[in-house]
């Protein structure tokens, strides 16, 4: 069994759509051993949002609604479109704006997956990404440090920010 703070994040890989716009769709999962309601809180709030991504949230808990989040007090920022909310499951965003052009376009998929172990398994597909995107490893570099946030976050009830705020005092 992993422990909490152990990031255990399976980059199920990167699949490439062939065509005139060929696009990228990455592919992650990762274990979290957490009620599965404590995860889906945790993308579906502001608090959760909050809590591991970034400070500077706002969001809708309903289809259409928009979720933005801002980094640097605004300067660069996303527009997400709540897509679908299936409780418990499934979580799906498409970007429609922002200053991180090369999102726009692009669908986050958060599904949850229960285990008889108690854990929870979590597949984010980030779809849709231009091939030619030169903004496409830093945001695999993203995830690589979202996704075990969102793990500790989950896990252990701490925020990372609440953490890294607490090491510098």
């Amino acid at each position: 069994m992993e422990k909490a703070g152990s990031s255990a994040l399976s980059v199920l890989g990167a699949k490439v759509k062939r065509g005139a716009g060929r696009t990228v769709d990455l592919t992650y999962q990762i274990t979290i051993h957490a009620p599965v309601a404590r995860i889906y809180d945790a993308l579906t709030t502001e608090a959760g949002l909050k809590g591991r991504w970034t400070p500077e949230v706002v969001m809708s808990r309903r289809i259409g609604g928009a979720v933005i989040l801002s980094f640097e007090t605004g300067a660069r920022h996303l527009r997400m479109i709540v897509e679908r909310l299936e409780l418990f499951s499934l979580v799906q965003w498409q970007c429609d704006g922002g200053t991180e052009l090369d999102w726009i376009g692009t669908t986050l998929s958060f599904a949850l997956t229960p285990s008889d172990d108690r854990s929870v398994r979590l597949v984010l597909k980030h779809a849709g990404w231009r091939a030619s995107s030169g903004t496409l490893p830093a945001c695999g570099n993203t995830w690589d440090e979202l996704l075990p946030a969102l793990k500790d976050y989950t896990e252990i009830e701490k925020s990372f920010l609440t953490a890294n705020i607490s090491q510098q005092t």
